[in-house]
């Protein structure tokens, strides 16, 4: 009860001077948001919109108080990222653990009052972006909010496709962790919420690859989420198939990248035979294929990121491509005959160089 009155208290604050934003902002970070986290997560069954009601005889909760209130643009441009931030991570804590106190997302129709609140997150987050030279934490924040809405409420497909085409571009930012819950959120709800949603998967996911992602950064950022996410992409392998191959040769061949980076390109692979594996197990029937030129490309990066041993921090990722032509090779195309000739420049280099430093050590 404490929490509850405590925060319809803060809400009567909002314009009282004697507080500044700063002492407003540390009292909603230390002391509200991790209040209402702790009941969130440990009395979740307990929050219901009967405790937040203001007046028995008034249907109106603290919530709708603190959204008619708070969310409101001018009152958002007055104050300080600080204080943005808490506001916003407070209402994706109650989207995500109930947000039918905000919205009843379990009626085919919703009242005038529960559209306003949902026009008025939407205006709030949707706002930022479009908006540039602003914090990059408070972007990626508003960007979580707006995911969260769509994943619970019924949102205009134009929307959700400029939040996707917004997170694909999201890679030189500080808060990449908002951004990874932004998108484990949005990219299971877009063939939900929009019927043509696997399509806009791939055309939005293909069209940042073919026009943007010509930098090292922007494909790592694509092939994670592709990765993360390769359970969606399995219904448009056959569009992404050619453009994930193209990225983890560009990734694995950049010498800069870190192991971790390094990995991701194999991982790549390894998603592309996973699909090809499912497809057999679940026994889909359908005329189109891998075609043979991806087929090879996949088993000369093995073999020869298999070969790359020379440090020692390597052997991992030489022993899962081992691992991983032994599978595509058995399971996934039994019936490919594996050319090796474009390997015999390679085996030469290797023997030069084994006959060079023998005969160097031995001298």
């Amino acid at each position: 009860k404490w929490k509850r009155d405590t925060l319809l208290s803060f809400i009567s604050l909002r314009n009282d001077e004697s507080y500044t934003l700063e002492c407003k902002s540390l009292f909603f970070e230390y002391i509200l948001l991790p209040s209402f986290t702790y009941e969130f997560e440990n009395n979740h069954s307990q929050i219901t919109n009967e405790i937040f009601q203001i007046n028995p005889s008034n249907d109106e909760t603290i919530i709708d108080l603190f959204i008619r209130s708070m969310i409101d643009i001018k009152y958002l441009q007055q104050i300080n990222d600080k204080y943005r931030i808490c506001l916003l991570r407070f209402l994706c804590l109650f989207l995500e653990y109930n947000p039918q106190i905000i919205c009843d997302i379990n009626t085919s129709t919703t009242n005038k009052r529960d559209n306003e609140k949902i026009r008025r997150l939407m205006e709030c987050a949707y706002g930022t972006l479009l908006m540039n030279n602003i914090d990059p934490t408070f972007k990626c924040q508003a960007h979580l909010l707006l995911c969260y809405i769509i994943s619970k409420y019924s949102i205009v497909k134009k929307i959700i496709m400029h939040v996707f085409n917004s997170l694909l571009k999201s890679y030189i930012i500080d808060a990449k962790y908002l951004v990874r819950q932004a998108t484990d959120l949005l990219i299971p709800a877009i063939p939900i919420r929009i019927d043509d949603g696997y399509d806009i998967l791939a055309y939005c996911t293909k069209k940042i690859l073919s026009d943007d992602a010509h930098g090292n950064l922007q494909l790592i950022h694509i092939m994670s989420i592709i990765v993360r996410h390769q359970i969606i992409y399995f219904h448009v392998r056959y569009t992404l198939a050619n453009l994930m191959i193209q990225s983890a040769q560009k990734i694995a061949g950049q010498q800069t990248n870190s192991i971790e980076q390094k990995k991701l390109a194999i991982d790549i692979i390894e998603v592309i035979i996973k699909w090809e594996l499912r497809k057999h197990y679940e026994q889909i029937n359908e005329q189109k294929t891998f075609n043979r030129s991806l087929i090879d490309t996949i088993f000369v990066f093995l073999i020869r990121h298999a070969c790359q041993i020379s440090m020692q921090n390597m052997i991992p990722l030489s022993q899962q491509c081992i691992r991983l032509f032994k599978i595509a090779r058995k399971f996934a195309w039994p019936n490919v005959d594996v050319k090796l000739t474009t390997f015999e420049r390679l085996i030469h280099q290797i023997v030069r160089k084994y006959f060079s430093f023998k005969y160097y050590h031995d001298k």
